[in-house]
C-alpha cells in the first residue's frame, strides 16, 4: 500500500476541506497555508509530501515569481474525502482500482469495452482455458468433462465480485461507468475455421441508438419485467434458464440483422469504462496506484473464492484445485485444448 503520510491524508469531520475552501483564491506564504489549515510546517521532501498531501484536496498553484513562495488554492474537490479515505476500508477494492489504473497508464486511458468475460481475464482472476471451457468444448472429455458443468458457477461468483468492485468505482467516482454496445459478425478465416469479429460500438453513434433500440426490444420481448433495468443503483438481472436466454440471443441476432442489413449477426452489452470524468481524480488515482501490488492479490483472491465455495459440493476438492490450476493460474502451464487433444489420442 503506499504510505498513508503520502498519499492519504485525514480530514476528519471535514476540517481540512473546510480551511481549504476559506482560504481559496488567497496568496499564502508557506507558514501562513500551514497556519490556515492547521498543519506543522516541514522542511525538504517532508515539506513536498506535505504540499502533495494538500494536493489531494484541491487545486494548490505557486504564484509565479513570488519571494518568498507563495501559494493559491485555485479550486477545492469536496468530494475528495469519499474518493480517498474511503480507500482502506475494503482492501481489495483497492487493489482492483489499482490493477484498472494500471492498465489506464499503459494505454494512455483509452476507454474500455468489456463484457463480462472480458473482465475477469482483464483482471487476470482466470487465463486463457476458462474461455474455452465455457463455451463447452470440454463437455465430451472423460477427463476434463466437470469443468463444462461447473464453469457456470465459478463464473458467476468472480463475476458478481467484480460487478461490485466496479460499481463502487463508479460511486466513488473512480471511474465513469456506462453500459454500452459490442456488435458480432460470423467469419471464415483462411484455414476454413469460424471466429467472431468484433465492433465496438462508439457511444456518441447512431449504431449506438440502433443497437439500444435492438436491445431493448429483445428484452422486452423475452425477458422477464425489469431485467437489465437500474434497480436501487444496481443493474437488475435475475437468473433465468439456459432455455430462455438462448431464446433471447436468438431474437438478438434476429433484430441485428434485421437492423443491419446483414452486415452484424448480433449485439451485446458491454461495459464501457473511462478514467475519473475530473482530470485531478485520475491524475491523483495515477499516481497513486502506478506501483501498487494488484493483479496477483485479485488472483490470489479469485482462486480462493472458488477453493472455498459452498456451491461446488458436485465435485470433489481435487477436482477444485485442478479447475483453479487450468482455468485460473496466470502462469497457465499447459492449454485445455492440447490436453483434451492428448486425451482423445490416448483412446
Amino acid at each position: 500500500m503506499p504510505n498513508k503520510s503520502k498519499y492519504l491524508p485525514s480530514n476528519e469531520d471535514n476540517k481540512l476541506i473546510d480551511a481549504l475552501v476559506g482560504i481559496e483564491g488567497r496568496e499564502l506564504k508557506y507558514s501562513e497555508l500551514c497556519a490556515a489549515v492547521d498543519i506543522p510546517p516541514k522542511n525538504g521532501n517532508s515539506r513536498s509530501y506535505q504540499l502533495d498531501k494538500i494536493r489531494n484536496y484541491c487545486q494548490l498553484d505557486i504564484v509565479p515569481n513570488s519571494y518568498p513562495t507563495r501559494y493559491i488554492v485555485q479550486e477545492v474537490y469536496p468530494e475528495a474525502d469519499s474518493l480517498i479515505n474511503e480507500l482502506d476500508k475494503d482492501s481489495y477494492q483497492a487493489t482492483f482500482e489499482a490493477a484498472l489504473y494500471q492498465i489506464f497508464l499503459k494505454t494512455n486511458c483509452a476507454t474500455i469495452y468489456a463484457s463480462t468475460s472480458n473482465l475477469l481475464r482483464m483482471f487476470q482472476e482466470v487465463n486463457d482455458n476458462f474461455n474455452y471451457t465455457y463455451s463447452q468444448a470440454v463437455s465430451d472429455s472423460e477427463r476434463y468433462g466437470y469443468m463444462g458443468i461447473v464453469n457456470g458457477i465459478v463464473y458467476n461468483i468472480l463475476a458478481q465480485w467484480t460487478r461490485r468492485k466496479l460499481l463502487t468505482m463508479k460511486n466513488r467516482y473512480v471511474i465513469d461507468l456506462n453500459r454500452g454496445y459490442r456488435l458480432y459478425k460470423l467469419k471464415t478465416n483462411k484455414n476454413g475455421e469460424e471466429y467472431m469479429a468484433t465492433h465496438d460500438v462508439p457511444e456518441d453513434s447512431v449504431d449506438h441508438q440502433t443497437c439500444l433500440a435492438i436491445h431493448s426490444k429483445a428484452v422486452s420481448e423475452i425477458m422477464p419485467p425489469n431485467w437489465g433495468k437500474v434497480v436501487d443503483n444496481k443493474v437488475y438481472k435475475p437468473y433465468v434458464s439456459q432455455e430462455l436466454y438462448n431464446k433471447f440471443e436468438a431474437r438478438l441476432g434476429e433484430l441485428t440483422k434485421e437492423a443491419f442489413g446483414g452486415k452484424y449477426d448480433l449485439v451485446k452489452e458491454v461495459y464501457v469504462i473511462k478514467p475519473a470524468t475530473k482530470e485531478w481524480i485520475a491524475n491523483r488515482l495515477l499516481d497513486v496506484y502506478e506501483h501498487y501490488p494488484s493483479f496477483e492479490k485479485i488472483n490470489k483472491e479469485a482462486c480462493a473464492k472458488i477453493i472455498q465455495t459452498s456451491q461446488l459440493s458436485c465435485i470433489t476438492g481435487k477436482e477444485r484445485r485442478e479447475f483453479v490450476d487450468i482455468n485460473m493460474n496466470p502462469a497457465q502451464p499447459d492449454k485445455l485444448k492440447d490436453l483434451i487433444k492428448n486425451e482423445r489420442n490416448k483412446q
